[in-house]
């Protein structure tokens, strides 16, 4: 064997490792950010269908401004605040201040006629280059309920 012959085969090992590595990392990072945003995506469909029992259990809802909603129950002679939910921020909370979702980037509450609430929620994941708003992608939830007392 001469000279040569040693290096071109070690130049052409080389570009064979250096594409398995980079076809490694490329997985790596696709894996993390794929379950990034099943996390992000689980997180908030347990927030919004916690919220649609508790929508559907009420008499009525009543919508002050699109960032924040109230429900309420009958109960006899008059109406009991059961929970209010308020959008400020970048963050879903409830009566007792408790944070549900953290990162929400928009949230609109719709009601037509206070017996059906339309919860429209956009989440961003930031799972991007930072700086970058272009790579950055968003999980999105809109749900419906009928209050049912």
């Amino acid at each position: 064997m001469t000279l040569s012959e040693v290096m071109i085969g070690s130049l052409l090992a080389g570009f064979i490792i250096l594409a398995a590595v980079s076809m490694y990392v490329n997985s790596i990072e696709t894996w993390d950010h794929t379950a990034a945003r099943l996390n992000l995506q689980r997180e908030a469909s347990l927030v919004v269908e916690g919220m649609m029992d508790e929508i559907r259990e009420s008499s009525h809802v009543v919508v002050t401004n699109p960032g924040r909603v109230s429900l309420y129950r009958r109960t006899t002679g008059s109406d009991s605040l059961m929970n209010v939910y308020s959008y400020a921020g970048t963050q879903l909370t409830n009566q007792s201040g408790v944070v549900l979702l953290d990162g929400v980037a928009a949230l609109t509450f719709v009601t037509p006629n206070q017996k059906k609430l339309t919860i429209d929620v956009r989440l961003e994941d930031d799972m991007g280059t930072s700086g970058l708003s272009e790579d950055d992608q968003g999980i999105h939830i809109e749900a419906v309920a009928v209050c049912r007392n």
